[in-house]
């Protein structure tokens, strides 16, 4: 059986605006370092997120592997 195993240490390093698809949101800028292992690879990964309080989500996630990128295309909440 494959296992995968990790730790991740996240800091709120800013309050700011981000601009994404769905609009402008005020919004904690957090960066976070995974320490990921699965068998017997380690890797680390640097992720940063954007929480807007207002929408309750992470509105945007930029990763060391752009393939997990993502951010808000459309709300109905704004």
């Amino acid at each position: 059986m494959k296992q995968w195993l990790g730790d991740m240490s996240c800091e709120a390093a800013a309050f700011e605006p981000v601009q994404v698809v769905a609009g402008r949101f005020d919004s904690f800028r957090i960066e976070c370092v995974n320490e990921v292992r699965i068998l017997f690879l380690s890797r680390t990964i640097k992720t940063t997120n954007w929480y807007a309080p207002s929408l309750g989500m992470i509105v945007k996630s930029v990763n060391e592997d752009s393939k997990w990128d993502y951010q808000l295309a459309g709300s109905n909440w704004h």
